[in-house]
C-alpha cells in the first residue's frame, strides 16, 4: 500500500467528514432551538412537562435549578451594596463595578449594563448609603461605601 494509492480515498473520506460535521452542527442548532421552544411551552403549561421527550426532562430540571440559583444572586442596588460593603476602602467607578459584577455573575441583563449599574450607584448615593466624589485629576466619578471615617464626605 502506497500513499498515492490511498490519497483519493483519504481525500474523499475527509470531505465526507466535513459534510457530516456541517450537518451535525446544523442539526444540533435546530435541536437546541426546539429544546428552548419546548421549555418555553412547559413554563406556560407545566402539565406539558410529562410530554417532553425523556432526554429533555433531566435538562429541563437542571435548567430550572440553575434559574433558581440565579434568582438568589443579588441584583441592582443589592449587588452593588454587597460589593461595596465587602470592600469599604475601595473607590468604585461605574466601569470597575461592571467588571466586578461580571466577575461575580451578578451583571444586570441589559444591552448596556453600565446604565443600570450607574443608576443603582446613584440611588445608593441618594439614600446616603455610599459617598460620591469626583477625581481632581481626571474628573472620573467614584462611589465608596460610607464608613464612620467617610461620614463627613459628600
Amino acid at each position: 500500500m502506497h500513499a498515492d494509492d490511498v490519497r483519493p480515498q483519504f481525500t474523499a473520506l475527509a470531505e465526507e467528514y466535513k459534510d457530516a460535521a456541517a450537518k451535525l452542527a446544523a442539526e444540533t442548532k435546530r435541536r437546541d432551538a426546539l429544546r428552548v421552544v419546548l421549555q418555553g411551552y412547559v413554563k406556560l403549561f407545566p402539565e406539558f412537562e410529562t410530554l417532553l421527550p425523556s432526554d429533555l426532562r433531566p435538562q429541563f430540571i437542571v435548567a430550572q435549578a440553575l434559574q433558581r440559583v440565579e434568582s438568589r444572586n443579588p441584583r441592582g442596588q443589592e449587588a452593588i451594596r454587597r460589593v461595596m460593603a465587602e470592600t469599604p476602602d475601595q473607590r468604585w467607578t461605574v466601569p470597575a463595578m461592571v467588571k466586578e459584577l461580571t466577575h461575580r455573575g451578578w451583571l444586570p441583563e441589559s444591552d448596556n449594563p453600565a446604565a443600570p449599574v450607574r443608576t443603582a450607584m446613584e440611588r445608593l448615593y441618594q439614600t446616603k448609603q455610599v459617598r460620591k466624589a469626583v477625581g481632581k485629576v481626571d474628573g472620573r466619578v467614584f462611589f465608596q461605601w460610607r464608613t464612620p471615617a467617610t461620614e463627613g464626605d459628600t
